[in-house]
């Protein structure tokens, strides 16, 4: 239709995300595609950080510029105590410290996984950033929020001029400048009463990250990102019940009593309610019908012949519609091949790394420069020496990389061929090569001289992999 994104996402939000709940809870497809968005787009060790501090560029006689050296002590400060801060804190006798989580219960890692997750389940999510500098050596503990705390329902025209729809708070400009939400979830009766559930609190738009996907210009809240495929996925879930029962009242090998005598004659069976006779029946048993009954049996036809082919091509339009792979999510590897399992697989890995460039803009990176200006501010960076880094040079200092996980090929072998032949050629480039597998350049070289270094201290020659190594 012609409405607004807003006007629409007003209207079906709440249902949408209840139903896209329901289906992570009952529907394991559901469940397959928010696991495999967590293990690609974070991974076992999340987006992790490289820093790329550098001294400023100096002009030499005669306006040659030569580069800045590296700041590998600050570089090696900020990574370190960034890794520091998001552990989960606990500390024996002192409670929980909050220093990544609000309350100590999330590390890092899990607010990363638990904010995809929510964000693409429930079409968004909220991040507090909670500045507490007295309780919290790094000076800034993030609380996670779902949705619901959005009220969607409060839209007002303010005296200042300033119009709120769906719980959000927009200037004259369009900017948006505070969130309207409940102090409490509004789902919890259990600890809380109805009015403090829905009383609602201003918070200024930054003490908020608001994760979420937009799908259409000034939309300002999201949806879920499976919205498209409930209805098909429920339709799948009720066939495959509906088949379920079918095939067990087939093996059953049900049928009917025929009588063949008047009535008042009838022979001996156990009657129901209603008079029916019935017979139990057990595997592998044979038994007598009494005198004037005939069995005629009823033998269903299933499980259905078509039943496979049907769920296949339902499950390949459920994947089309979350943007994966037949093969991922079904976990179908019958009839596949290595050149179509490979354009599987490299589309399905362009879509992961969609999704992690989306992630570390609108979360990790902004989490990230808030975190080192309060961090420099509080000064909780130190050097090796014990001196803090100061907060003036917070534009220096504020170089940051963040590389998310990358894949193995199939074949490792002959990509690792086509990688020399590339570098031989003067095609590509190692640090091109070693950041399209998550890594970086400093840190191979770091870890080769580290190799060789230790290699001289055993007395060891390392040679190159065709060579064998001498003592």
């Amino acid at each position: 239709g012609v409405s607004s994104a807003d006007a629409a996402i007003e209207s079906n939000v709440l249902v949408l995300r209840n139903r896209s709940r329901e289906m992570e809870r009952d529907n394991p497809l559901t469940g397959r595609w928010l696991t495999l968005l967590e293990n690609n787009v974070i991974g076992a060790h999340g987006v992790r950080l490289q820093m790329k501090v550098k001294d400023p560029d100096r002009v030499a006689p005669g306006g040659k510029i030569i580069p800045g050296q590296p700041d590998n002590f600050a570089n090696m400060a900020i990574e370190q105590h960034w890794k520091e801060w998001g552990r989960k804190r606990w500390i024996p006798g002192q409670g929980k410290m909050a220093w990544c989580s609000f309350d100590g219960s999330l590390s890092w890692l899990k607010i990363q996984k638990l904010a995809l997750r929510s964000a693409k389940r429930d079409g968004s999510c909220f991040i507090r950033l909670y500045v507490d500098p007295e309780h919290n050596p790094y000076g800034l503990s993030l609380r996670m929020q779902e949705a619901d705390y959005l009220d969607v329902r409060y839209s007002a025209n303010l005296k200042n001029g300033n119009k709120v729809r769906m719980g959000i708070e927009k200037n004259p400009n369009g900017r948006t400048v505070a969130w309207h939400l409940f102090k409490h979830h509004p789902g919890d009766r259990l600890n809380w009463s109805s009015y403090n559930t829905m009383s609602r609190e201003r918070v200024p738009a930054d003490q908020i990250i608001h994760l979420y996907d937009p799908k259409r210009i000034e939309q300002c809240e999201g949806v879920p990102a499976n919205h498209a495929v409930l209805i098909r996925m429920k339709m799948l879930e009720g066939y495959d019940e509906a088949e379920l029962v079918a095939a067990r009242v087939a093996a059953n090998k049900a049928g009917f009593f025929v009588r063949s005598i008047p009535d008042g004659l009838e022979p001996s069976l156990e009657q129901l309610e209603d008079g029916t006779g019935i017979m139990d029946s057990e595997p592998g048993e044979f038994q007598d019908l009494p005198m004037g009954v005939d069995f005629k049996p009823w033998d269903p036809t299933h499980p259905n012949s078509g039943y496979g082919d049907f769920s296949k091509s339902a499950k390949r339009d459920i994947a089309a519609g979350l943007n994966i792979s037949y093969n991922s999510l079904g976990n179908d590897l019958e009839g596949v091949n290595f050149s179509s399992i490979r354009a599987g697989v490299l589309e399905d890995r362009e879509q992961f790394m969609s999704e992690q460039n989306w992630l570390i803009e609108e979360l990790i990176s902004p989490v990230f420069e808030y975190w080192l200006q309060i961090a420099l501010l509080a000064e909780a960076i130190t050097l090796p020496n014990g001196s803090p880094l100061p907060a003036t040079k917070y534009d220096k200092f504020n170089a940051p990389s963040h590389i998310a996980r990358r894949w193995p090929w199939v074949d490792p072998q002959k990509d690792v061929k086509a990688n020399l032949l590339q570098i031989e050629n003067g095609l590509k480039s190692r640090r091109a090569i070693i950041s399209e597998t998550g890594g970086d350049i400093s840190d191979v070289f770091s870890e080769m001289e580290a190799d060789n270094q230790l290699a001289a201290n055993h007395n060891l020659q390392l040679g190159n992999a065709d060579k064998t190594a001498t003592t």
